[in-house]
């Protein structure tokens, strides 16, 4: 009895550390959009390093961290928070290479047996801190082959046809809040096992779809614009902003309450100190609306300048 004990309350680190895991950040040098993108400044670090840092802050998982690039002024700074680099070939480094033959090319390339591969892009630099951790119990839990990260979609869409317009997703005049739920690929985190890459597969038939409500779901850098991202922000502490009624309060266009609806869209500490510093980056003063007094206290902690005072 004692044996079998002790092997069912074996930790998840311990688990993980059976296998070889790896995490692979594409990032070429040709962008056309945004030359030099994955260098461009973000928060304060070149756009690839957030991706780095998040790696290694989830070394309990991740045994070894790739930057696949062909671009030397990448590969140094690459080489300079931490990670290893594979040069990749002009031949896989065109505009319209696919990802899998970057993440094909490093396995080919190290030579070591992998079991899992994860790939963070780097045009998404901010991710929620526990989601690797979260993802990689449920990918292994259930014995998924692999794993991406989608978010629902409340927008109404169509397509234009000979000068008119025909909903895709509702019907004129249907409520948002009505929408059959769908879901988008929001591009934060992949995890494949490493014998499907090599089949030129990431996402594969029997992939679990994760769903992340989360504001940095919908921070992709892809243009300037991206670049230049603005958020009218407010900092929620629900536990300290709401009683226990409000769990009972559903609104009229939910169908949960709106404790569990303020849950899902406030930050923790940690990621709110990330969007403060991106704001900051871009020469901008970094300011919230506290709906509690230990939301305001967050804010003083964080030594902004002034508070956002709610218009209610």
């Amino acid at each position: 009895m004692i044996y079998v004990v002790t092997e069912y309350n074996v930790s998840i680190t311990n688990r993980l550390k059976q296998m070889k895991n790896i995490a692979i950040i594409p990032a070429r040098g040709g962008s056309k959009r945004i030359p030099e993108k994955n260098i461009q400044l973000f928060g304060g670090l070149p756009l690839l390093v957030h991706s780095i840092q998040y790696a290694l802050a989830n070394s309990e998982i991740i045994d070894d961290i790739y930057v696949s690039t062909d671009d030397a002024t990448i590969k140094a700074t690459a080489l300079a928070y931490g990670a290893k680099v594979i040069d990749r070939p002009a031949s896989l480094s065109g505009d319209l290479e696919p990802t899998i033959t970057a993440l094909k090319h490093v396995l080919e390339t190290i030579g070591d047996t992998v079991d899992n591969v994860i790939l963070l892009q780097p045009t998404n630099p901010l991710r929620p801190q526990n989601l690797l951790k979260e993802a990689f119990e449920i990918y292994k839990n259930g014995n998924h082959d692999s794993l991406f990260s989608v978010t629902r979609n409340h927008q109404k869409f169509g397509k234009i046809s000979k000068s008119k317009f025909i909903p895709y997703n509702y019907a004129i005049g249907q409520r948002s809040q009505d929408l059959e739920p769908m879901f988008f690929e929001n591009g934060l985190l992949y995890i494949t096992k490493a014998s499907l890459i090599l089949e030129d597969i990431i996402i594969s038939k029997n992939a679990f779809p994760l769903k992340v409500n989360h504001i940095f779901a919908n921070i992709d850098i892809d243009t300037k614009e991206d670049l230049d991202y603005v958020v009218k922000h407010q900092t929620h502490i629900v536990e300290d902003e709401m009683s226990g009624a409000a769990k009972k309060v559903i609104p009229g266009n939910a169908d949960v309450s709106i404790y569990e609806i303020m849950e899902r869209c406030s930050l923790n500490e940690a990621d709110e100190l990330e969007l403060k510093k991106y704001v900051e980056s871009k020469g901008m003063i970094f300011i919230s609306t506290p709906f509690s007094r230990a939301a305001a206290e967050r804010l003083k902690k964080f030594d902004i300048p002034a508070y956002k005072i709610g218009s209610g």
